[in-house]
């Protein structure tokens, strides 16, 4: 995900707008989510500035996460969006290793996007608030059905 900023860098103070998507991530950019969580359908959008040697962008990230449902492992798919507020600066800093680089007219945001992502995930992630999960006697989803296990009967349809 490479943004130009030739145009924020000769006309300081500007806003320009710019809107990156990505409908499927690579294999490789799939690896940084936990097990059984993926993205698609990646959207950054907002507006860039220049100011001299910095650049500061300011916008949203935006996509499909597809997970696995905490309690009753069911696949699901949510939309999450987050906002973004980033400075870019020409030169590195020893001291703050965490400071975003730029060089050239180009902005590199993968690895700033796909942080942003995974931050923003739940530490636990449920198809819905109320998922009752499974039966720990059967392993029936109880979202599903009602298991009634003191007649033997297993799970039957509500």
């Amino acid at each position: 995900m490479i943004l130009d900023i030739g145009r924020a860098l000769q006309q300081p103070g500007e806003p320009f707008p710019f809107n990156i998507e990505e409908a499927e991530p690579s294999a490789e950019q799939s690896q940084r989510f936990p097990e059984g969580v993926f993205a698609r359908s990646i959207c950054v959008e907002g507006f860039i500035v220049g100011a001299n040697e910095t650049v500061f962008v300011r916008g949203s990230v935006c996509a499909k996460i597809i997970a696995e449902c905490a309690r009753c492992l069911k696949s699901f798919e949510r939309s999450l969006a987050v906002g973004v507020h980033e400075v870019y600066v020409r030169s590195s800093d020893p001291g703050d290793p965490d400071r975003n680089v730029f060089q050239g007219h180009t902005l590199e945001l993968e690895e700033q996007v796909y942080s942003t992502l995974l931050l923003a995930l739940p530490i636990r992630s449920l198809c819905k608030e109320d998922c009752v999960g499974l039966c720990p006697i059967c392993g029936a989803n109880l979202n599903d059905c009602a298991c009634e296990h003191t007649e033997g009967n297993g799970c039957t349809s509500e």
